[in-house]
This record gives C-alpha cells, sequence and structure tokens, in this order.
C-alpha cells in the first residue's frame, strides 16, 4: 500500500504537466470561428503569447482595432479578453495620377481594393513594389 503513495507522489506531477494549459477567448463582439479557440498551451506564458499571435492574425484580416485587453490565469486556464472592433474595409483604391506603367508593372488592380477589407501586409506589399518600380 506504500509503495502505490510513493509511486503517486512522482507520477502525480507529471501527469498535470502532461495536461498542459489552455487558453480561452473572450470578445466583445462574436470573433471569427478560426480565432475562438480554446487553444492548448504548454504554460501560462505561452497562453499570452497564443493571445497576441491570434491578435495580430486578427490585424491582417482587416481587423485594424483589434487588442489584448486583459489575461488572467486560474489553475490551468488563461481566459484573454478581446477588442475586435469592426473589419475595416477598402472603399476604393485608385491609381490616382501613377503612370499606369507603373501600376501594371506591380500588378496593381483597383478591383483586389474595392469593398474588401484592408490588409496591412497587402497594402504594404504594394508600397513596397511601387518603389522598387520607381527607384
Amino acid at each position: 500500500m506504500r509503495w502505490h503513495l510513493i509511486l503517486l507522489m512522482f507520477l502525480l506531477p507529471t501527469l498535470l504537466v502532461a495536461q498542459g494549459h489552455v487558453l480561452t477567448i473572450e470578445a466583445d463582439t462574436i470573433p471569427p470561428r478560426w480565432a475562438r479557440g480554446p487553444y492548448k498551451v504548454g504554460t501560462a506564458l505561452e497562453a499570452r503569447t497564443k493571445a497576441d499571435d491570434v491578435r495580430a492574425e486578427l490585424i491582417r484580416s482587416g481587423l485594424l482595432e483589434a487588442s489584448v485587453d486583459s489575461c488572467r490565469t486560474i489553475g490551468d486556464t488563461t481566459s484573454c479578453r478581446l477588442h475586435l472592433g469592426p473589419v475595416y474595409s477598402w472603399a476604393r483604391l485608385s491609381p490616382g495620377a501613377t503612370e499606369r506603367e507603373i501600376t501594371t508593372a506591380v500588378g496593381f488592380r483597383e478591383r483586389l481594393y474595392s469593398e474588401s477589407p484592408i490588409q496591412p501586409v497587402q497594402l504594404a506589399r504594394l508600397f513596397e513594389d511601387l518603389l522598387d518600380e520607381c527607384e
């Protein structure tokens, strides 16, 4: 009987660590399905890092106001509260006075920027391509 207790003392911490940590997401509005979680992570620190990764992906998808407002850890669960804000979309982006040869060379198409979510990575790539072409 005594060896059962000793074995349990050594195995219990291992079993608890093996369970890991869970991150849950709460938001002020309904987040996209892919962002809802829950996520299995190793530690509370990894949970916060994962929440920051989710925030970055939300921004890339057009939720430019996305922020992690707070996180609280109770036991093996971390819950993070996110502010999402609205999805920002282009009304229209036109080349303006930019020469047609330049916009054609960089692959600019107005329809890609008409009533679609603003994606900061896409916009940065367009600016870089325009600058490279003009240089």
